[in-house]
């Protein structure tokens, strides 16, 4: 786990996974996070995504939970890229629980995500934000 400000990023679990089709299928929050509002997924889906990301050793897919009170608020993904010596990677975010929008969480996971890919992950080149999918 890392934690950065008031927020945890913890690795996905199996528990996480209602949640995260709940996310995934709301309109408002797919519009304003990926522009692709008519992308909903079945719970088998969503499960069949999991198990697809678990096998993956070089992304990364977190939880992001409030420190106090421990609640889940978001995901944030980096999926690292290599190219020749150049370690880069795309990064994406977003902030599921709604309430929370607009009081800087987003500023905060991002910082916390620039800190690790620069510092603890050692990325030299650019991020570059992810137009798509978890």
């Amino acid at each position: 786990m890392f934690e950065f400000g008031n927020i945890v990023f913890r690795p996905w679990e199996r528990e996480d996974l209602k949640l995260i089709h709940e996310w995934e299928n709301d309109f408002e929050l797919m519009m304003y996070s990926r522009s692709l509002p008519l992308n909903f997924q079945s719970m088998t889906q969503t499960e069949r995504l999991f198990e697809e990301r678990m096998k993956e050793e070089k992304n990364l897919y977190f939880i992001l939970e409030t420190v106090e009170p421990k609640e889940p608020v978001g995901i944030a993904t980096i999926r690292k890229e290599e190219w020749s010596n150049l370690k880069s990677a795309a990064v994406g975010t977003y902030i599921g629980k709604k309430e929370l929008w607009g009081k800087g969480y987003g500023r905060q996971i991002t910082v916390g995500m620039l800190e690790m890919c620069f510092l603890h992950l050692n990325m030299d080149g650019p991020l570059r934000s992810m137009e798509r999918g978890i």
